[in-house]
């Protein structure tokens, strides 16, 4: 940050502006080029020095340098020779517009969660709109530091404007974040301060301005318009309303993507599940802020792990039910990550997913079940830890015979297709949990059932019939026990006329 300091403004309710006016912030990044390119690595790029160059006619020219480049010497317009004699160790990278393009749709994502009016100011600023977004947090004091950690994780430097409008506050930014918001009267001086060389006219008139001794927007505001819109327009009418607030200002508003999709390059390459921990947080905390910003939790997440040399390697983690924390996210994708063979050096790292539902409303229930919750991340992490195929559930189908009644299907989906709504039987009184795959035959000594020994019946017989339309099946089930007191589940087959066990008790 710059040494520069401004005046704090302290809020008294009394003096804030109208509840119709509009209170706009803009925000600036005057390193948005290096943020752009280098925005993974945040601590690195604040100790080496680093440029951003572009090609200038016949030569390439500093664009945008850090701090650590200017102890060198390395000045913006400076040529890029000069720059490396006086910093050999200079990082040095070509411009990138879609970079900045795409990091800017990143920082308006984290600004949507303060603001719904987010506008991405001719790819060079975001402005937004605040008028009683501070219900939220309290305070514009509280909003706007919340706002400045959460930008400032993503980019080495941001500094703000606040007037009426989007144009105001991007012409009376300043060299640091606001801390609060000015007063009605304060923002007006403001306003009037406003050199009227920045505005958006011609050279003509600029020359006109200083030749007439009016150097700011307030001076102007000061003469009758008609003499203003005779001597230079009524474009310029136009511009100091939509300065002032008069006029609304019709903006393009951004909405966030429908999906979300990051990726983070290393280009020194990571070499150990370990190395990867940190930028998949990373990845995961701005997955959350795309969450947060459309109200949203997330059921499924896929990796991309592309290695320097060879085909990129994916991994999906799902979950039993929606979620919107990222070290749950984390924590499954930890899980999952020990069961994958990974290339020795991962150059980057993608994070994808178009799986939302959403957000649940907040549950006020003192007695509310949190043994649910405790479950379904039980449940996943089981799977991360162990795969998809490893944990099953069990399910009743709409059929009469237990062994087809009787299922078992993977945790996903999360309801089987076909699953027994209503019989026109009432269930067997007594059926045990464990059931054969198939009945298995018994051999009988005048009709008393036999399996490596005599089995006594204890109680029986309940009648089941199934399959009349094609080839009838009557059964008679008991339930028996042997010397030994273990208990079965037997049923005797009409058709075959013989002894079948279904099933044992505990």
């Amino acid at each position: 940050m710059s040494s520069i300091s401004k005046p704090r403004y302290r809020t008294h309710r009394q003096q804030q502006p109208a509840k119709t006016a509009q209170i706009w912030l803009y925000l600036s990044f005057p390193q948005l080029a290096l943020d752009a390119q280098f925005n993974q690595s945040t601590e690195q790029i604040t100790q080496e020095p680093y440029a951003i160059v572009i090609q200038s006619r016949q030569l390439q020219r500093i664009y945008c340098c850090n701090k650590a480049a200017q102890h060198y010497g390395v000045d913006v317009h400076m040529s890029l020779s000069t720059a490396l004699a006086l910093c050999p160790q200079l990082h040095v990278e070509p411009r990138k517009l879609s970079q900045e393009t795409y990091y800017l749709q990143q920082l308006a994502l984290i600004s949507y969660s303060f603001s719904p009016t987010i506008v991405i100011y001719k790819q060079q600023g975001i402005g937004l709109e605040l008028s009683r977004c501070e219900q939220l947090y309290g305070d514009y004091v509280t909003l706007l530091q919340r706002l400045q950690t959460r930008i400032q994780r993503r980019c080495n430097r941001v500094i703000s404007g606040i007037g009426p409008s989007l144009q105001a506050a991007r012409l009376t930014y300043d060299d640091d974040f606001h801390s609060d918001i000015p007063d009605s009267q304060q923002m007006t001086r403001q306003l009037h301060a406003i050199p009227a060389v920045k505005l958006a006219i011609k050279e003509s008139q600029k020359r006109s301005f200083e030749e007439l001794n009016l150097p700011t927007l307030g001076d102007l505001l000061a003469l009758p318009r008609s003499s203003l819109s005779r001597r230079f327009g009524a474009q310029l009418i136009t511009q100091i309303d939509q300065l002032t607030g008069a006029v609304t200002t019709p903006h393009t508003l951004y909405t966030p993507a429908e999906y979300f999709s990051d990726t983070l390059q290393r280009a020194d390459g990571l070499y150990s599940k370990e190395a990867l921990y940190a930028p998949m947080k990373d990845l995961l905390q701005r997955f959350c802020d795309y969450l947060g910003a459309h109200h949203s939790h997330c059921r499924q997440i896929d990796w991309l792990f592309s290695p320097l040399m060879g085909e990129p390697q994916s991994m999906r983690v799902q979950l039993s039910s929606g979620n919107n924390n990222y070290m749950s996210f984390f924590t499954l994708s930890r899980l999952q990550l020990e069961r994958l063979q990974l290339a020795p050096s991962i150059e980057s790292i993608g994070l994808y997913s178009d799986q939302f539902i959403a957000a649940p409303e907040g549950n006020l229930d003192f007695f509310s079940d949190k043994q649910q919750v405790d479950k379904n991340q039980l449940l996943d992490q089981l799977t991360a830890k162990l795969g998809s195929d490893a944990l099953t559930r069990p399910y009743m189908l709409a059929e009469h015979l237990p062994e087809h009644a009787n299922s078992t299907a993977g945790l996903a989906p999360a309801k089987p297709p076909i699953v027994a709504q209503s019989l026109s039987h009432q269930p067997l009184s007594h059926q045990p949990l464990w059931l054969m795959k198939h009945p298995i035959a018994l051999s009988a000594n005048r009709r008393q059932p036999f399996w490596r020994q005599p089995l006594t019946l204890l109680s029986g017989p309940e009648r089941l019939c199934d399959n009349w339309w094609h080839s009838e099946q009557q059964r008679d089930y008991y339930l028996a026990h042997d010397p030994q007191g273990v208990r079965y589940w037997l049923f005797w087959e009409q058709n075959s006329q013989r002894w079948f066990v279904q099933g044992l008790f505990s």
